[in-house]
């Protein structure tokens, strides 16, 4: 390799990367070093001063030092080294310090690789926070949150899977079948399938309902919903959602269903059975008006008795209309 293509390899390397010289001179300045400090080629390679301001704290330089007096091929790594940029600011990197002899350059250089370590450290804190504000929340809630890592099949379940079910795996990592395994046998195909459907499409959210085992082998009704996370390419990676105990509600909903049925029983009942003698009763009295031989006073006996006859089979379709609406509306309701 020529001297020239030797400089443009370190010139377009994808990484800060420079030299150090025995007497302590920075050379070889690269773009990438350029354009992370903010510091161009001459400031560092002509400054002697530059490595001592540069470097926040001595210990990497004196590394270089030692490393250079043995004169032996070495490599060593410093995890957040803090360096001075351009604005009196300040940067974390991870530097890999290599000694090699580069007999083309005809000098003995220490070799510096650096890595920004700045936007990884503010992505961990990010995730450190987020975590805190999910356990946090998992705390709080009476629900069992939980997260299902589809890339790996497997869910973490938060302590709520304890509090509300009696099993032990709450605050725990299991495995996908596992909650697929405890999901009642008549549901369960419905429901595995419906989640898996919605985390291989581009649906945001996930939502059903379905019996529970708890550790009791006994079953409950839960209301579950889970929202999925896509990365930037839109593929899903994990879905964070909560179990609902609604087992109160649907008890509650199923003895509506059956009030609502003896109500449609009885309108049913009030309609036919009471309603069917007093028009009997109305027929006879129909027939009776027409006798020509009656007299009067019998005449005004059956209109009084059609009268009130009239009045109570009003009264009676008025509750059976009662009865029926009571009973659509506890259906709707329910």
């Amino acid at each position: 390799m020529s001297h020239t293509s030797f400089k443009t390899v370190i010139e377009e390397f994808p990484a800060m990367l420079f030299a150090v010289s025995n007497d302590g001179q920075f050379h070889l300045w690269n773009k990438e070093s350029e354009q992370i400090t903010g510091y161009s080629a001459s400031e560092a390679e002509l400054n002697k001063e530059f490595s001592k301001e540069f470097f926040c704290s001595s210990s990497l330089l004196n590394t270089i030092s030692q490393i250079q007096k043995e004169k032996k091929d070495a490599s060593v790594t410093f995890q957040n080294v803090e360096i001075n940029v351009k604005g009196n600011r300040t940067k974390k990197f991870r530097f890999i310090v290599r000694f090699r002899v580069i007999p083309i350059i005809d000098e003995l250089n220490t070799w510096v690789i650096g890595f920004d370590e700045t936007k990884q450290s503010e992505i961990n804190e990010t995730y450190i926070l987020l975590a805190d504000r999910f356990e946090m929340f998992t705390q709080a809630t009476n629900d069992a949150v939980w997260e299902w890592d589809i890339m790996k099949d497997t869910l973490w379940c938060g302590e709520g899977l304890n509090g509300l079910f009696g099993h032990p795996e709450g605050g725990q990592t299991t495995s996908f079948q596992w909650w697929a395994d405890r999901v009642h046998p008549d549901d369960r195909d419905r429901v595995v399938q419906k989640i898996r459907s919605s985390a291989q499409s581009d649906v945001r959210s996930w939502q059903d309902e379905y019996q529970f085992k708890r550790k009791d082998d006994t079953y409950c009704y839960v209301q579950d919903k889970g929202l999925t996370i896509f990365d930037k390419k839109g593929k899903a990676l994990k879905m964070i959602g909560g179990m609902t105990d609604i087992t109160e509600k649907k008890i509650y909903e199923q003895s509506l269903i059956v009030k609502n049925q003896q109500l449609a029983e009885y309108a049913f009942f009030n309609s036919h059975k009471v309603r069917a003698p007093l028009a009997r009763l109305m027929s006879c009295v129909n027939i009776l008006e027409i006798d020509s031989e009656i007299d009067k006073a019998t005449i005004e006996i059956l209109k009084a008795i059609k009268l009130s006859a009239d009045e109570l089979d009003n009264e009676i379709r008025d509750i059976g209309n009662l009865l029926s609406m009571d009973a659509n509306l506890g259906v709707k309701k329910s």
